[in-house]
């Protein structure tokens, strides 16, 4: 067999060859594709970018130091929305257990209120910044939090921005706004 060409999709590539004797040609990939347990590689990527707090740009920094062709861009947006959908739709699931584990746990020491309704003590805080310079500079993005007291897991984030720079993009063009994720979350 011999090497015909490498099909390549972010980190994840194919190998195509070609046997001299009689033709045929074998592709053989750089992951198991059949093993629904492991995390493609693609997504992997993505995910530790998002865990350890770095960008595009880091990761392509990151590949170029460790000589390897990143991902393009496009395919890094793809693969960032498919796995923040489902580390968002994982953290509603596991807030949602951690309030069920305050409202039993509420109900277990009969602390309801006269309807019956089981009554959770919270920490809750929050943040808006402010830009150190000029004046009335406030942040784009703020957040808030929500714990149970019992339990010390999060019941709750919440994120407000405003302003999303698609939309942004858009409307210095003086275009329609394009179908996307927006981030704009508040009325001021």
């Amino acid at each position: 067999m011999i090497f015909k060409e490498e099909e390549k999709q972010g980190y994840f590539s194919i190998f195509h060859f070609k046997c001299k004797m009689c033709g045929i040609e074998k592709k053989i990939s750089c992951e198991n594709t059949k093993n629904v347990e492991c995390i493609p590689i693609n997504k992997a990527v993505v995910n530790a970018t998002i865990a350890i707090g770095i960008g595009y740009a880091q990761l392509s920094e990151l590949s170029a130091s460790i000589d390897i062709p990143p991902m393009s861009s496009n395919t890094y947006q793809s693969m960032l929305s498919s796995v923040g959908d489902v580390v968002h739709a994982s953290a509603w699931d596991e807030m949602k257990n951690a309030g069920d584990e305050e409202r039993e746990i509420a109900l277990k020491n009969g602390i309801l209120d006269e309807d019956g309704t089981p009554m959770c003590t919270v920490i809750a805080d929050g943040q808006w910044s402010k830009r150190s310079y000029k004046t009335k500079y406030d942040a784009f993005s703020g957040a808030a939090t929500i714990i149970g007291y019992n339990t010390r897991k999060v019941l709750f984030v919440g994120i407000r921005n405003r302003y999303c720079s698609i939309c942004q993009k858009a409307l210095n063009r003086d275009e329609n706004k394009p179908a996307h994720n927006c981030f704009f979350k508040l009325d001021k």
